[in-house]
């Protein structure tokens, strides 16, 4: 994240974290994970962001072609009855999540200035984590929400699901 800006961990919580790796070379592999935390003292902070995941679990990837699988979500409506403010939506960090059969991710905006711009593409598949980071966050006036689309070039003869393993991931 951005200098200044955090997530807030209340007091007498935990943190519970689930990843998982996949190794789709031919060849045996080692890696790590960690996680990483910094305290940082209020004085220094600035904004206090809120994370969010975005998944379309409900895959079925017809095998022997490739194609593409869009989720929509409106934030507004959710966000407005929790805190009865307008949505103001800002990204620090985009973190699109397939397995080797992806090769297409998009980000794009719904509703405000800026509706319809893709905010993040990337194509083909490495194995790395592409992440991207918005240094300062990318301001989105008036927007409702993000669409992601997640594709695929299934070359099996057989239909792809969610899952680990021989299946696939659409996530945000």
């Amino acid at each position: 994240l951005a200098d200044g800006a955090v997530i807030k961990i209340p007091p007498r919580h935990k943190i519970v974290g689930l990843l998982h790796t996949l190794n789709s070379s031919p060849r045996d592999a080692s890696s790590g994970l960690w996680l990483t935390l910094e305290l940082i003292h209020p004085s220094n902070v600035d904004t206090i962001v809120t994370p969010m995941t975005m998944q379309y679990r409900d895959l079925a990837i017809p095998g022997e072609r490739e194609s593409r699988f869009t989720g929509v979500c409106d934030l507004s409506v959710a966000h407005g009855l929790v805190s009865l403010q307008p949505l103001d939506l800002r990204l620090h960090y985009i973190l699109p999540h397939y397995h080797y059969l992806g090769n297409y991710f998009d980000v794009s905006v719904i509703g405000g200035e800026r509706d319809g711009e893709s905010v993040f593409r990337m194509t083909g598949f490495n194995g790395e984590g592409n992440g991207k980071a918005f240094d300062p966050p990318l301001q989105l006036p008036g927007a409702t929400g993000l669409r992601f689309t997640g594709g695929y070039d299934n070359w099996r003869n057989e239909t792809i699901g969610w899952g680990n393993g021989d299946g696939e991931m659409c996530v945000l």
